[in-house]
């Protein structure tokens, strides 16, 4: 990985060729000690790299830190501004893209960039942002324009337009554009040497300049002569699990953690997946990687202010503010029991109907079973929301948000990280408002501006004491560690296009003569050799398609497949710990266990002394743990079963016991704006209270549609006029359709009653049954939903389906072993009671029909094949309560069929071993 050194010349203007970028240790060992020369990188990383390296490295015991500077700090050091004024910067540019937007709203003299029709709806603080990010590039632009014609004539117009006003703004507020003025000369009282200048993205525009001056050296290293191989993985995951594992075995070796570095494009998409791993292997890294302040823990707390009220306080937004475990709540308790009604009451976001203002939240909490305490918070709380909002100025949003945060935040409960971003944000709402002050005027929307500008503020936590360092492409260009791993080096990840000019089209671009060149090889080539051990890697496979090598590598047939997912196995930590556990290998442990591991070995000792128990599997053991689980679902000393229950039992044993038994269900805290269950009740009660009450207008009849009507349309209000304040309920739009759609319902309802059962007398509603039968040694119980009784003296029953009804199939069994016994276990049930069933039907809502399905002309149940059901039924019975008192809950050894919420805990089909 080696060249040879091709040496150095200085002098005026000349370049300085280097070797590979080990050798730039030359320059530091000739000019670190003379306390003068200063070294430039492309990057702060590179520079903070080299400000470490030539202390520990070197004869040079210290150097001044200032010494050793990035590009960016090289610029604003060397290039003086204009004299008396400010720069312009991305607040000012804001202020004035929202202020241009606004007069472009009222005067519409923009064409391209908005719309014309859409310039009165376009919100400045939609807007603004790509607008900003035009403004330094407007020079760039018109001067492209001009040399080779503008691609689009509302572009340029457009672009003159908004040049002219922004150069009026920076006029008038005593501010200059740093891209709009002539560089001039340098002032460069130090000698300088320039690393690396074709990996900066805006070396070109100053690389005149600089030539102008002796006292700046460049210093361009040519590529190593020999490229490393790329490992070529099949997917991320062995990727990491390799790097991870390469990476543990250094350390085992007693290599430091600061000789290792991990370069990973795009490493926020993996930045879980790779924590994970880093864990498993005992690994210490640092992401080096900044993010949006909006996006970090505590420091989200003004995009989620504004979230929850962008919404209406729709109780999701309030869930995941509430919720959020960065911020430190005074009561937590109180905050839950206030989520329980919004959820429970479907608290979606304020809307109009009717023409009225609706607050959900408003409604929810007016019922007599909110407690005071619940709805003084949710007043206090939607109110301290608001006013951050409303505020007028930079200074009065920070006083309203350290109000906020004093009442309702427990100063001493703050995570660590949490807590700095937080401040962190408060820190930069302190600098805008010095920046308004001045400015000279208040801001318009302060709180949107802010939240705006918080997108674009990079906030990088504070790098933890130890640990392997993990920088994103392109800023580690230039270090020299150790050991340096550069993975997900694929061709997408490692091009490096640049970005200024992302908001114009590829084909705008190229008409102006702007088309950026990749300079994705020349950070590979830097890449190669940038560390004592290089080792390069990607992955065949991305998430979403298929990926490809870079051509650098792939042109000087550099590219191979990884030395073996079987290699790194062997070595792998866990995978040797796992053998160390079964017996089958010594211990993997070269430095004293980690606590995971000390841990992990707890458990696995504690385990290893109670006998495991998978009840998917496995009979409970004999004792008095299953006659106490079997009592659960006994009454007065006797199994009993409901039909739905005996179905489940049938379908899945294993289901039941944790459903029916243990009492166990999936703990869902979601937002039941629509619920199936909550429809399917309110059916069942408006159909209880038309049959109870159509006596009263006259019966079901063809010729008594009006009173019918007028009784359903009665019956709706009814039952909608205490919906609000139930639990759980819907939220007011869908109680507002659900009421249109039971009206329609009761009315379709009373039409088929009348045609199908004209001469019935009601009965019973919701009727209880309950029968023993002594040869399955176990007993029914349920509820019918209605019995009628027939002018012959027989009795007519009926189940009322809100969704789908069971299939012809499902309860005849004609291709296999009937599924449903619902209807057969009533029948059964009432037959043994002593009551004749002359036939029984399925009401379908949704069809608005009746379907028989036992008894007479057409029925799906025929009187040879219910009986034959019902015998079945009763095997059923048997066998279920035999296996019940003997704890066999075990599931079918093929698993079921249908999805289940307790696929987590199952070991037949959803998890093996």
């Amino acid at each position: 990985m080696s060249t040879k050194n091709q040496g150095l010349a200085h002098g005026r203007g000349r370049v300085c060729i280097l070797g590979p970028v080990k050798e730039l240790v030359e320059v530091f060992t000739k000019y670190a000690g003379d306390g003068q020369t200063r070294f430039v990188f492309p990057s702060e990383v590179a520079a903070a790299f080299w400000r470490r390296w030539v202390p520990r490295s070197s004869a040079v015991q210290a150097v001044r830190s200032t010494r050793f500077m990035s590009w960016d700090t090289f610029k604003e050091e060397v290039f003086p501004g204009r004299e008396g004024r400010r720069p312009s910067n991305a607040f000012l540019r804001a202020v004035f893209a929202r202020d241009l937007l606004e007069r472009n709203g009222e005067e519409k003299f923009l064409s391209w960039f908005v719309r014309p029709e859409f310039a009165s709806a376009a919100a400045p603080s939609i807007f603004s942002r790509s607008l900003r990010t035009i403004l330094p590039n407007l020079k760039l632009l018109l001067d492209a324009a001009a040399q080779r014609g503008a691609p689009d004539a509302a572009l340029a117009s457009d672009l003159g337009i908004i040049d002219t006003l922004y150069r009026d703004f920076l006029e008038k507020k005593g501010l200059y554009e740093p891209n709009f003025e002539p560089l001039g000369i340098p002032q460069v009282d130090f000698p300088v040497f320039l690393f690396f200048p074709g990996l900066i993205e805006d070396f070109a525009s100053f690389e005149e300049a600089l030539a102008g001056t002796h006292r700046v050296h460049l210093v361009r290293p040519q590529g190593t002569d020999e490229v490393p191989w790329l490992d070529e993985y099949g997917n991320s995951a062995q990727e990491i699990r390799g790097l991870l594992t390469r990476i543990a075995g250094l350390l085992d070796k007693g290599i430091p953690a600061h000789d290792i570095v991990v370069t990973f494009p795009n490493v926020e998409a993996f930045e879980d997946d790779l924590l994970e791993e880093a864990m498993i292997q005992n690994v210490p890294v640092r992401i080096r990687q900044g993010r949006a302040l909006s996006l970090c823990p505590g420091g989200n707390f003004f995009s989620s202010l504004a979230e929850v009220e962008s919404s209406g306080f729709h109780v999701d937004a309030v869930k995941a503010f509430l919720l959020n475990g960065a911020f430190p709540w005074k009561d937590e308790a109180l905050l839950r029991r206030v989520l329980s009604v919004g959820l429970e009451k479907g608290c979606c976001g304020s809307f109009l109907c009717g023409g009225k203002f609706s607050d959900p939240w408003r409604a929810a909490l007016a019922g007599n079973d909110v407690a005071e305490e619940e709805k003084a918070f949710f007043e206090e709380f939607r109110a301290a929301i608001r006013r951050p909002r409303r505020a007028s100025s930079f200074a009065e949003l920070r006083v309203q948000a350290h109000s906020f945060a004093a009442r309702f935040f427990d100063a001493g409960l703050w995570g660590r990280e949490a807590e700095r971003a937080f401040q962190f944000s408060l820190s930069f709402l302190a600098e805008l408002t010095a920046e308004e002050r001045r400015l000279g005027f208040p801001v318009a929307e302060p709180f949107s501006l802010f939240t705006e500008l918080l997108q674009d503020r990079i906030y990088v936590s504070p790098a933890a004491e130890g640990g392997v360092d993990v920088y994103p492409y392109k800023v580690s260009a230039g270090v020299y560690p150790r050991y340096h791993f550069i993975v997900n080096a694929n061709h997408a990840a490692a091009s490096a296009s640049g970005a200024a000019l992302s908001f114009l089209r590829d084909d705008f671009k190229e008409a102006l003569g702007l088309t950026s060149e990749d300079a994705g090889n020349r950070f590979l080539e830097v890449y190669s050799s940038s560390g004592e051990n290089v080792f390069v890697s990607y992955s065949r496979e991305g998430r979403d398609s298929s990926l490809l090598p870079p051509g650098f590598f792939a042109g000087q047939d550099r590219v191979r497949p990884a030395a073996g997912l079987t290699e790194d196995r062997k070595a792998d930590v866990s995978l040797k710990e796992l053998r160390y556990w079964q017996g089958r290998e010594a211990s993997p442990f070269f430095r004293a266990p980690s606590f995971w591991q000390r841990e992990g070995f707890i458990r696995f000792s504690a385990l290893s002394r109670v006998p495991a128990l998978n009840a998917a599997k496995e009979r409970l053991p004999p004792g008095d743990t299953v006659e106490r689980l079997a009592a659960r679902a006994c009454e007065e000393g006797q199994l009993f079963f409901s039909p739905t229950g005996i179905e489940e039992f049938a379908a899945c044993p294993f289901a039941f016991f944790m459903k029916r038994i243990l009492k166990i269900d999936e703990g869902v805290w979601e937002t039941g704006f629509d619920s199936p269950l909550l429809w399917g009740t309110l059916c069942h009660e408006a159909l209880d209270k038309f049959l109870a009450r159509a006596g009263e207008a006259g019966g079901f009849s063809l010729t008594n549609r009006e009173a019918l009507d007028a009784l359903a349309d009665e019956i709706v209000e009814e039952l909608f006029s205490w919906l609000p304040v139930r639990r759980p309920s819907a939220a007011a739009p869908v109680r507002a359709a659900w009421a249109r759609k039971m009206r329609e319902a009761l009315k379709v309802f009373a039409r088929a009653e009348a045609e199908t059962f004209p001469a019935f007398r009601q009965n019973r509603t919701e009727r209880g049954l309950k029968v023993f039968f002594e040869e399955a040694g176990a007993g029914l119980r349920g509820r019918a939903d209605r019995i009628s009784e027939v002018p012959d003296g027989g009795a007519v029953l009926v189940d009322y389906k809100s969704g789908k009804i069971p299939s012809k199939s499902a309860l005849t069994g004609e291709k296999r072993e009937p599924s449903s016994f619902q209807i057969a276990a009533y029948v059964l049930m009432l037959q043994r009671l002593g009551q004749e069933v002359s036939s029984a039907w399925y009401y379908a809502l949704r069809e608005g029909k009746f379907h028989r399905v036992y008894g007479g002309e057409g029925a799906w149940l025929s009187g040879e094949v219910f009986q034959r059901n019902a015998g079945l039924l009763v095997e059923l019975l048997g066998r279920s309560a035999q296996r019940v008192r003997a704890g066999d809950y075990r599931a079918a050894s093929g698993g079921c069929s249908s999805p289940c919420v307790f696929r987590p805990v199952c070991r037949t089909k959803y998890a093996l071993g």
